[in-house]
């Protein structure tokens, strides 16, 4: 669990207050934002964009790599490239991995 109150992350929820886990939503739903406080904020998938058995958050750190602007089309294909590279580990089709934002096929990046 965690050790401090922070907003469950998209494609979670929880409906306690100061809670140390999420919930996942369940299958064919999402959430698309952070902080959902019911099951009900877990919404249809529009199209495949959610794993049959639920969903999942992975965040993944890269320690080591200086972080530097790059063009928008860079990061754009640095965004599919991980979307591949999660989704051949998971075992999944790409268009399975999803952005925050709700693409399909990316990643959000940030620092």
């Amino acid at each position: 669990g965690v050790d401090s109150c922070v907003a469950c992350p998209a494609g979670t929820w929880t409906d306690e207050f100061e809670a140390t886990a999420c919930k996942i939503c369940p299958a064919g739903k999402w959430s698309h934002s952070s902080g959902a406080r019911l099951e009900g904020n877990c919404v249809s998938c529009s199209d495949s964009s959610c794993l049959a058995e639920g969903s999942a958050r992975v965040s993944i750190g890269l320690r080591g790599l200086q972080h530097q602007p790059s063009p928008s089309i860079e990061q754009a294909d640095l965004r599919v490239a991980f979307a591949r590279d999660i989704a051949l580990a998971a075992g999944v089709d790409v268009s399975l991995v999803v952005d925050l934002m709700g693409q399909s096929s990316s990643v959000t990046m940030g620092q």
